[in-house]
């Protein structure tokens, strides 16, 4: 004769019932939703780099300014806007820009950016290195760029400037070879002026 066991079923408390209800719910939405997920937190350096040149930026103002009779100077700005910009405070003021020290501005944020600074000899065009410039404009009142050329040596030319004025003027000084071009002054006007003075008061 067969005999037949009756196993009872599990009982499950309302409870679990509810929780495992709301685990399938999670899953269908996320199933639903291609299991994507926002990202947290402050955005990444590169992030911060890429927001600030989506900026549409300044229109840039060009200006050619002779230096000799086949000699010029191109010179291209725009206005300054801090938004492009990583800038760093020391003591409240701004002290690098982009991770260089500010020349031009002083106590403040620079009015002017150079895109670019350019020598124009011949059919001949050589660009010269204007990082941490800013502020271009002549101390002269007479002039609007205030730069001139002097030929040495095996053809050498070297582009001296004075730029910028008060507190934020500074002095810059590049030499070209044979199309290859070098800055080697960057200094703020009244630390050229103390440099000199401490070298003649050394020279006697």
């Amino acid at each position: 004769m067969t005999k037949f066991v009756l196993v009872s079923a599990p009982q499950f408390s309302p409870v679990l019932l509810l929780r495992w209800g709301s685990v399938f719910v999670l899953l269908a939405l996320a199933l639903a939703t291609g299991c994507r997920s926002t990202p947290s937190g402050p955005p990444s350096a590169s992030a911060e780099k890429a927001s600030r040149t989506e900026v549409p930026a300044a229109p840039v103002g060009r200006k050619e300014v002779p230096l000799d009779k086949d000699v010029s100077l191109l010179i291209e700005t725009r206005a300054f806007e801090e938004r492009r910009h990583d800038v760093r405070l020391c003591g409240g003021v701004p002290c690098l820009i982009d991770g260089k020290p500010v020349y031009g501005a002083y106590g403040s944020l620079p009015a002017v950016e150079i895109v670019s600074l350019t020598l124009k000899t011949g059919n001949r065009k050589i660009p010269l290195d204007t990082s941490a410039m800013y502020n271009p404009w002549s101390p002269r009142e007479d002039l609007d760029v205030h730069a001139w050329l002097s030929r040495e040596l095996g053809g050498r030319l070297v582009i001296r400037g004075e730029f910028s004025d008060g507190a934020g003027a500074y002095f810059a000084e590049w030499e070209v070879v044979e199309g290859s071009a070098i800055r080697t002054v960057l200094k703020c006007a009244e630390c050229l002026s103390m440099a000199c003075q401490g070298f003649e008061a050394g020279s006697k």
